[in-house]
């Protein structure tokens, strides 16, 4: 009776170690040394890796490893690797890719590995342990939000996150860190990182993260790790990783200028230049610059110009040629103006903008300057009246026959006819 309890306890001790974390002969020893995630979760695919340490005598080549399918494991790469050479004493390690069905239970399970060395034939099949269980430890983000939702570079963000334990079993000492490593935020009045003691199951719990986006933040989403870390009842720790979007968005801001213009009166066509400016932190795309129909102003060119992209604190010019055909009570033409663009996220949108163009009548044009009186007809007007007094003296001269007396005579007559005779004429009125 003795033996066969010795004889059974011998088979149990082999059956166990066939199943335990490394095998060997007198020539290779394989170790497996982790396997990822640890356990391993039904419906996911892992990663299973190995050491295979040469303990014999010689160097061994050309080694084929193979893994033997067998369920809950089914194969994502290649069942069969080879190790070109492994000398005598040294490691090397290697891996497999394989899934697990997603109706497995929890347990301990096998997988089988057989090789073949240059040395001995295929050697029989060794079997490692290796566990599953289901996902039933969860602790996600229910519900995330940031305040503001875009934040300009420069400016401050609350992120507000909402935590639920949704597993089967109470959760302590939960670390929440945002990784804002190679990030343009940076933590403001503490760190990035926050602590729940215990949570129970069904349980929630909120905490918040108070950021500053850098000032040279450009303007686009940042994906940021959340990182979650937790223990279960039996001290286990476990990992999770999130991610928080992040916008960074400048509100664009435009200044429009008038640069030039050759228009300074009515009834006058001539060419206005428009400068438009990107005055703010961030660029914009698709930039296009309209000059609206008016009761003011004819266009005579092209209603409206492309610029296309205009980086930050930076500015493009436009012509536009239009004739002047009526002013305000304050002497200005308005101008108006459309500007439409794309901002960093691709949305569409536009705004009107009005500038002044001072503008004269004739009379003031002459006033302030701009333009040098007409006199035309005034020189047209002394044309006739100097030929009108040359006839007189030319008739005077034929009477006296006196250059002199002939210039004086017409000059006095002259004088006389426009002063003193209307002024006697008016005289006698009164």
């Amino acid at each position: 009776m003795k033996k066969y309890i010795i004889l059974f306890l011998l088979i149990l001790v082999t059956v166990t170690a066939e199943r335990q974390n490394q095998i060997f002969d007198n020539e290779l020893k394989l170790e497996l040394t982790n396997y990822d995630p640890s356990p391993i979760v039904p419906g996911e695919e892992s990663n299973i890796v190995f050491d295979a340490i040469n303990v014999g005598a010689v160097d061994l080549n050309n080694i084929v490893l193979q893994i033997q399918e067998k369920f809950p494991f089914s194969m994502v790469s290649d069942r069969e690797i080879t190790i070109n050479s492994l000398k005598i004493g040294e490691r090397k390690s290697f891996s497999f890719k394989i899934k697990t069905d997603h109706s497995t239970n929890n347990g301990t399970y096998s997988i089988g590995i057989s090789y073949l060395t240059n040395t001995k034939g295929i050697v029989e099949v060794k079997e490692f342990a290796i566990d599953i269980q289901k996902s039933n430890l969860i602790i996600t983000p229910t519900n995330v939000r940031i305040e503001p939702e875009r934040i300009n570079p420069g400016d401050t963000a609350v992120i507000f996150i909402d935590l639920e334990n949704s597993g089967d079993f109470a959760l302590k000492d939960i670390n929440i860190r945002l990784d804002l490593t190679d990030q343009p935020f940076a933590p403001i009045e503490d760190t990035a990182e926050r602590n729940i003691k215990l949570l129970n199951i069904n349980d929630k719990a909120s905490t918040q993260f108070k950021i500053i986006s850098l000032a040279d933040a450009e303007t686009k989403i940042y994906k940021v790790p959340l990182r979650i870390s937790y223990v279960d009842e039996t001290g286990k720790k476990y990992e999770k990783e999130e991610s928080i979007g992040l916008i960074v968005d400048a509100n664009p801001s435009f200044q429009i200028n008038l640069e030039n213009a050759n228009i300074y009166k009515l009834e006058q066509a001539g060419k206005v230049t428009i400068s438009i400016s990107n005055i703010a932190p961030t660029d914009v795309k698709f930039v296009s610059l309209e000059l609206l129909e008016s009761d003011y102003y004819q266009i005579l060119s092209n209603q409206r110009e492309y610029i296309g992209n205009l980086d930050s604190d930076d500015y493009e010019t436009v012509e536009f040629q239009i004739y002047a055909m009526q002013i305000k009570e304050d002497n200005f033409l308005p101008l108006r103006l459309k500007i439409k663009y794309k901002d960093a996220y691709n949305n569409e949108k536009e705004f009107e903008e009005e500038i002044k163009l001072n503008v004269y009548s004739n009379w003031e044009a002459v006033k302030y300057g701009l333009e040098k009186p007409n006199t035309t007809y005034l020189k047209f007007i002394i044309s006739i009246l100097l030929l009108l007094f040359i006839w007189s003296a030319y008739r005077e001269w034929q009477r006296t026959k006196n250059i002199w007396s002939a210039i004086g005579n017409t000059f006095v007559n002259t004088f006389k006819s426009l002063f003193i005779n209307p002024w006697k004429k008016n005289k006698n009125v009164k």
